[in-house]
């Protein structure tokens, strides 16, 4: 008898959904621990995983667990006869994919757990330990099963197999009601945030987009059919609208992670400050606004490092980072979730302060279809004026930078200087502003989250100091984290809620004082101030509690410990995680 046929059959009359479900887990197992799988083969593994991990989710969704067999769903009753056939045939795809029939391996529970494939993909904690309890229940009648060899597949049906697999997943969730679907959906992101989040080499970054691409509908091949159902309540979904696009950022991912191990072979236009016709600069932020060509652009410069002392090969790297974020900034394949700027190049030029050092800058634009028709404005100046923005467009502004700073903390980048003067809106002709397309620059220092990475100091500017939190206000500060940027988001949403500046709503007197400005968290956290109070009044309290979530930090964004290392892959997991369920997913919740 072959692995898959022992995987599934074992039957007693109360307990067969369940017997069979978890032989159709035991047999994804076994072909995602397959021996000798041929490199080009890797991407069809990796999504054997994507799609084991999308069955024990809907199969926890109807209730197909041990303890809950007495007393078994509404769904698993109503449908019963309709998993167990497209299990049925889950089982029969996987046999139908075997060359022979294999017998068991009766040892294969004293094999030392370096003989079988490890399973290089983690899985959230709470589906590894439903995959284990799956898993267990298999086994619990005494069915030992072997390990299968890339030798007893049949190679022409292996991808074959996996769109089959892909297909009968999208069938079992068409029959779901609209809330159970919406929650499936939800545990479908957050489980592929989580693996983008440790998937940190480029191999096996490239295997994730190829095994992702099995997704579309165009590998849509072996004629089994779907139920319309499914796209229909997808559509619907509105939350599904905003979900970020697993492809995309892993696809951005593998481009900035090339891009940062190239070590200045980088091919990145370094641009003539001399071609570049400036307009005007903003003296708040020393963003240069100007023309090169006939497209519309804006220069950020990379604040002065030349009164820091640094070692002699310091402007090397400096240069270096830059042409490396210019590379992931100019990429084609940028999600749109990230809302960042198109970039054109760098400029250099030698700076007379500081004994003709070198300063950097990038050379930003927005889309070409916004070109003449808008201009850009910093959020900043913005927040002292009364214009009137109707709270719902409030709302979708914070949801989107939500998204962007996810999006970045997804594919390991800290951007190190959220603010509002880092957000840039576009004004059109009549004078309205377009709130639903915001641009988040201020990336002239950003970094990748990773340990090897050199930090770059900043100039020290009391109004970015306002949103830098207080462990980065000493000279020797830790490194930027990711919950630094949450801080300056959860700020930001304060300043969006009550449509005034930081400072103005913590009474900070002007001019500002750098010891003043190292007490703004604490300011903004004391119940006394009735900060979260007025932001409740505005927006309501959900809004209020997630900025203060960002504020306060800790376990709500999944920092466990204080000493937690958030370049560590399972805190960064950790992190990921908490920020989709506990921010945006909050506010995504919001309606108006």
């Amino acid at each position: 008898m072959d692995p898959v046929t022992a995987a599934g059959i074992g039957l007693s009359v109360t307990s067969i959904a369940l017997q069979v479900f978890s032989g159709c887990i035991k047999g994804y197992q076994l072909f995602i621990d397959c021996r000798d799988l041929p490199v080009t083969y890797e991407h069809l593994r990796t999504r054997l995983r994507i799609e084991q991990t999308r069955c024990l989710q809907w199969g926890e969704s109807v209730g197909l667990l041990e303890d809950m067999l007495d007393e078994p769903s509404k769904l698993l009753q109503l449908h019963h006869n309709l998993i167990f056939d497209i299990l049925q045939q889950v089982q029969s795809s996987f046999r139908s994919c075997l060359v022979v029939t294999t017998k068991f391996d009766p040892h294969i529970r004293n094999r030392s757990p370096s003989v079988l494939a490890p399973r290089q993909t983690p899985i959230a904690p709470r589906k590894l330990s439903f995959l284990d309890r799956t898993l267990a229940f298999w086994e619990k009648g005494g069915r030992v099963a072997g390990r299968l060899e890339w030798a007893m597949l049949k190679k022409d049906g292996f991808e074959k197999l996996v769109v089959q697999l892909i297909e009968y997943n999208n069938r079992i969730e068409t029959f779901l009601d609209r809330s159970t679907l919406k929650d499936l959906r939800t545990m479908h992101v957050q489980s592929n945030l989580v693996l983008l989040q440790v998937t940190d080499q480029v191999t096996q970054l490239r295997d994730l987009v190829q095994a992702l691409k099995l997704g579309a509908p165009a590998a849509t091949t072996s004629g089994v059919q779907t139920l319309s159902r499914a796209s229909t309540l997808v559509q619907e979904d509105d939350q599904g609208k905003g979900e970020l696009t697993l492809l995309s950022l892993a696809t951005f991912k593998t481009h900035h992670l090339e891009m940062t191990k190239l070590n200045g072979s980088i091919n990145i236009p370094m641009i003539s400050i001399a071609s570049v016709k400036l307009d005007f600069v903003d003296q708040r932020s020393m963003r240069q606004f100007g023309r090169l060509g006939p497209r519309k652009v804006w220069l950020e410069w990379r604040e002065d490092f030349g009164d820091f002392d640094m070692p002699a090969d310091y402007a090397h790297k400096v240069e270096q980072r830059i042409q490396a974020l210019a590379a992931v900034l100019s990429a084609k394949d940028k999600p749109t979730e990230v809302c960042s700027p198109d970039c054109l190049g760098y400029v250099r030029t030698s700076d007379d302060k500081h004994g003709g050092a070198d300063k950097f800058a990038l050379v930003l634009s927005q889309a070409k279809a916004a070109q003449d028709d808008t201009t850009l404005v910093s959020l900043r100046p913005l927040l002292n004026k009364r214009l009137g923005i109707a709270l719902d467009v409030r709302i979708a502004l914070v949801k989107r930078l939500a998204e962007a700073l996810l999006s970045l903390h997804a594919v390991n980048w800290i951007h190190k200087g959220i603010c509002s003067d880092s957000i840039l809106l576009q004004k059109s002709p009549n004078g309205f502003f377009i709130m639903k397309d915001p641009i988040l620059s201020g990336f002239e220092t950003s970094r990748p989250a990773l340990p090897d990475e050199i930090t770059v100091p900043y100039a020290r500017s009391e109004e970015r100091d306002l949103y830098r939190h207080p462990d980065l206000h000493t000279m020797d500060s830790s490194r930027s984290k990711r919950s630094h940027d949450i801080y300056s988001f959860g700020l930001v949403m304060i300043e969006i809620a009550l449509w005034r500046p930081i400072e103005q709503i913590v009474k900070l007197e002007v001019p500002l004082r750098r010891r003043e400005i190292g007490k703004l968290r604490s300011s903004v956290l004391d119940d006394q101030n009735f900060v979260f109070a007025d932001v409740a009044e505005r927006v309501g309290w959900r809004y209020a509690d997630v900025a203060r979530t960002c504020i306060s930090g800790g376990k709500p964004i999944g920092i466990i410990d204080d000493n937690d290392n958030e370049e560590d892959p399972a805190v960064g997991s950790r992190m990921i995680s908490a920020f989709f369920e506990n921010i945006l997913l909050e506010l995504r919740a919001l309606l108006v």
